[in-house]
């Protein structure tokens, strides 16, 4: 039953309330997603929802307005301004000819698989703070004996960071359909990359990105199969501090192997900041491929998408923009 007018009144008024810390910096950007509101802060973003989203019958005077930590990036984040900021400017309801639902769905799509990849980068940075603490001490050795360091819990490591890059790319993948109805939705980013390539042919940039796409994405599926599948020609070789033939000490390892995916021995922070950068590059990549083939609003002159000049010290907050084309070159535009 819903409640009486007296009881309802405070959910119609102006809300107030605080977001997070201090510490994480003031709020840069509002985004409104569905019956969301992302509250963008310096180092984190959070997510508001009313009493009314929530209830929107309003049968429970007691379900109050909530806000809750969302991930631990913001907009100073560069991964956070490559994924979701970009995704903001790009596409924006005064530059894009679509419908809200498909926007919102979009923009949800893209904050989850942000949250994953920031979880990713988490991983990274506490590997990369453990590996300097365990090279800090240096070597003890004495009679022919050397002490080597460790770092506990490699596999779990990799495993937990590759299946943040996988749910990511499965985020990433439900993207594009709302843009291309006509695709056929088979064979995962492979597909895509041919219906692709059927549509705008071979020397199209967007056919040559869209093909680089599915190759990382079947990488990416390829070592979770090693790590839920593995067997001797499909498996994670994961070792930590060692000693080489001529007595040279390196720091922790990955080996894939596979027969369509492999990787030859590498450092693993190398590997993960590789994988982390691809994934990350993926997903502004494919939004502007996206913004800049879509039914947008035509103002009486050129607008393209193009990449934000570093110089403009990311003024807009974006990795990508639309930009005016004049006799002088590019202008910035919206």
């Amino acid at each position: 039953m819903p409640m009486d007018e007296d009881r309802a009144q405070w959910r119609d008024g102006a809300i107030m309330m605080t977001v997070g810390t201090e510490d994480e910096g003031g709020v840069i950007e509002l985004l409104p997603v569905g019956s969301a509101l992302y509250v963008i802060k310096e180092k984190a973003t959070y997510v508001v929802k009313t009493a009314d989203s929530i209830d929107p019958q309003r049968t429970n005077a007691k379900i109050p307005h909530v806000n809750q930590l969302f991930m631990k990036a913001g907009a100073q984040d560069e991964l956070f301004i490559r994924t979701v900021l970009t995704a903001k400017v790009l596409f924006e309801k005064k530059q894009i000819y679509c419908p809200e639902a498909v926007l919102n769905a979009l923009l949800e799509q893209v904050l989850l698989l942000a949250s994953n990849l920031v979880a990713a980068q988490e991983i990274v940075r506490d590997y990369e703070r453990d590996l300097k603490a365990a090279i800090a001490p240096g070597r003890k050795s004495s009679k022919g004996v050397l002490s080597l360091p460790a770092i506990s819990g490699l596999e779990n490591r990799v495993r937990s960071f590759h299946q943040k890059i996988e749910h990511s790319m499965q985020r990433l993948y439900r993207i594009w359909p709302a843009f291309y109805p006509q695709f056929p939705e088979e064979r995962y980013f492979e597909g895509f990359a041919k219906s692709v390539a059927e549509t705008y042919g071979p020397e199209d940039g967007f056919t040559a990105f869209s093909a680089a796409l599915g190759e990382f994405a079947r990488d990416v599926r390829n070592i979770r199969h090693c790590i839920e599948h593995e067997k001797g020609t499909q498996k994670l070789i994961v070792t930590d501090f060692s000693v080489t033939p001529d007595a040279q000490v390196i720091a922790p390892t990955i080996e894939v192997i596979h027969p369509q995916s492999p990787v030859p021995m590498v450092h693993l922070d190398h590997f993960m900041e590789g994988f982390l950068e691809n994934a990350v590059t993926s997903v502004d990549l494919l939004l502007a491929h996206l913004a800049s083939r879509a039914d947008r609003h035509h103002f009486g002159f050129d607008v393209i998408v193009a990449p934000v000049p570093k110089e403009e010290g990311r003024r807009w907050k974006s990795s990508y923009g639309y930009f005016a084309v004049g006799e002088d070159g590019l202008v910035p535009f919206g």
